[in-house]
C-alpha cells in the first residue's frame, strides 16, 4: 500500500537480435466502480473511459527507465499497464496492481 504515486519505474530490453526498443508507454486504471476511470497524468485527474481503451502515457526507452505520474494520491485498487514495442514491430506487456491509501 502507498499513499501517492509519484513515479514508474522498470527495466526493457529487446532480445537479441536486437532491432532496438521503439517505444514505452503506461496507463493507470482505477479499479471499482460501474465504468472504468483512467489516470491522466498531464492534467493529474483520473477520466471516465471505456475499459478497452486505455489513457496511455509515454515512457522512455533506455533501460532502466523512470517516469513521473504527477501524484496519484486518489484511494483505490488499481492496475498499471506498461507496453513497449520494438523497431521489428514485437510487443511486450505487463500488468501490476496496487493500493492507494491516501
Amino acid at each position: 500500500r502507498i499513499a501517492s504515486l509519484d513515479e514508474v519505474a522498470g527495466s526493457a530490453l529487446d532480445a537479441k537480435p536486437s532491432s532496438g526498443l521503439a517505444t514505452g508507454r503506461y496507463a493507470i486504471r482505477l479499479n471499482g466502480g460501474p465504468a472504468c476511470k483512467w489516470w491522466r497524468a498531464t492534467t493529474r485527474k483520473l477520466v471516465p473511459g471505456p475499459c478497452s481503451k486505455p489513457v496511455w502515457s509515454q515512457i522512455p526507452t533506455g533501460s532502466p527507465w523512470s517516469t513521473s505520474v504527477n501524484g496519484l494520491a486518489v484511494s483505490g485498487s488499481y492496475d498499471l499497464f506498461v507496453e513497449f514495442r520494438d523497431r521489428a514491430g514485437n510487443s511486450a506487456a505487463a500488468r501490476r496492481h496496487f493500493r492507494v491509501t491516501s
